[in-house]
């Protein structure tokens, strides 16, 4: 098994991240697709032919390697049919249109001389849990969550050392949770969802609102509103502007306070965030804890939340591959 290589593919509405893995974790070889390329559902093909090309080329290149198959991660990844549905960051499609992407990557694939893979999708959360139990800081424990802050925010359960997928591998999807008075329109079509605010879009849009009210003075005003992104609000928090630290106080607290939920309703051990809001570690970290403990009782407070031991890009790729190794 020391040869045993197997692709991981994380689908995300930025980018699209494969990865060639070993059954240790670690990441042999790798490639990123704009997504930014294959905005529309006219452009669904393409990306199809596109993701079919990566791996290809990438088995060409380890012909002398057992490859055992591919595990994809996906927004709205139904695990049963490997069907992504409605996904709302993903190919500006309506609220009524399901991708067949597992036949689509397989037909594709056989056509191209690559038949008979064994081909696995989850929920893109999912994964991410995945390579967190396996490959990152749950290794030893039983009941977590991972919850993935990127362009959209989702979450992956695992309960008693097993994946909770639900019944259309849906289980954990935090992002869609309400939060009370505030109508802001979400991707999904809803209005007031978690992740129309904790998101790496929600806080800039977070960010556009305050800077219009004038409430505070900001280094975030030299920036075009159209440029305007995550990382930028980040850096500017670590150099001290007062609004940007107070957007991830804003952010963490709504963020914790429907974590406390989660906590109370499946007793779990710990949480990991992970994606690129999590990125800006304790910024993001310290106010969610501080939400958690204060919407909780006290025997709850020594829950352990902490970012992902894996929160790289690569990261939930890694975790789509362990469906391919340990077969969950």
């Amino acid at each position: 098994m020391k040869s045993a290589l197997a692709f991981g593919v994380d689908i995300g509405g930025t980018r699209t991240k494969i990865a060639v893995v070993d059954i240790f974790g670690n990441v042999i070889d790798r490639k990123i697709i704009s997504m930014s390329e294959y905005r529309k559902i006219s452009d669904y093909n393409r990306f199809i032919t596109s993701l079919c090309e990566c791996i290809l080329y990438f088995s060409a290149q380890l012909d002398n390697k057992e490859i055992l198959g591919i595990g994809i991660g996906a927004p709205n990844a139904d695990h049963r049919n490997m069907t992504i549905a409605n996904p709302a960051n993903l190919w500006h499609c309506d609220q009524n249109r399901i991708f067949e992407l597992g036949n689509d990557l397989r037909r594709e694939l056989t056509k191209n001389g690559l038949s008979d893979i064994n081909l696995k999708m989850s929920n893109d959360a999912n994964t991410a849990a995945l390579g967190e139990m396996f490959f990152g800081g749950a290794k030893e424990l039983s009941n977590f969550m991972v919850v993935t802050l990127g362009t959209g925010v989702g979450g992956g359960i695992v309960l008693n050392r097993r994946l909770i997928e639900g019944s259309n591998s849906q289980a954990g999807e935090i992002g869609h949770m309400k939060i009370e008075h505030t109508d802001r329109l979400c991707g999904c079509g809803m209005k007031g969802c978690l992740e129309s605010y904790v998101s790496a879009g929600g806080i800039c849009r977070t960010a556009i609102e305050w800077l219009y009210s004038k409430k505070y003075n900001s280094s975030i005003e030299d920036i075009p509103i159209e440029k305007l992104s995550c990382l930028d609000i980040c850096n500017a928090a670590k150099n001290g502007d007062q609004m940007a630290q107070a957007l991830f106080e804003f952010t963490g607290k709504l963020l914790g306070t429907k974590l406390a939920d989660v906590i109370s309703l499946l007793d779990i051990e710990a949480i990991f965030l992970t994606g690129g809001v999590a990125k800006a570690n304790e910024l993001i970290l310290n106010p969610v804890k501080r939400a958690v403990n204060d919407s909780l009782p006290s025997r709850y407070h020594n829950i352990k939340i902490e970012i992902s031991e894996i929160n790289d890009d690569f990261a939930a790729a890694r975790g789509a591959a362990t469906m391919i190794f340990f077969n969950p």
